[in-house]
């Protein structure tokens, strides 16, 4: 994880980073924002992992569609 939060915000953006953990729970926003990850899984939740992974990177593209389009206005500017 500590790779991770040294990478750049571009960066960042473009990874979805999910934390497997026996201690938080599944879905856990304010855990996933204190560890800088996008989606926090507990163990016991693994039999639904790729319905979590999947509306996890969906709100994540949604989230930064938009940003990234303003961006590249910006930039183009």
């Amino acid at each position: 994880l500590q790779r991770l939060v040294s990478e750049s915000a571009g960066q960042r953006r473009e990874q979805f980073v999910v934390l497997l953990s026996h201690t938080f729970p599944t879905n856990d926003s304010l855990a996933a924002f204190v560890h800088s990850v996008d989606r926090i899984v507990n163990i016991a939740d693994l039999e639904n992992f790729k319905a979590v992974l999947r509306r996890g990177v969906t709100e994540h593209r949604e989230m930064y569609h938009f940003f990234q389009s303003t961006l590249k206005t910006v930039q183009a500017m």
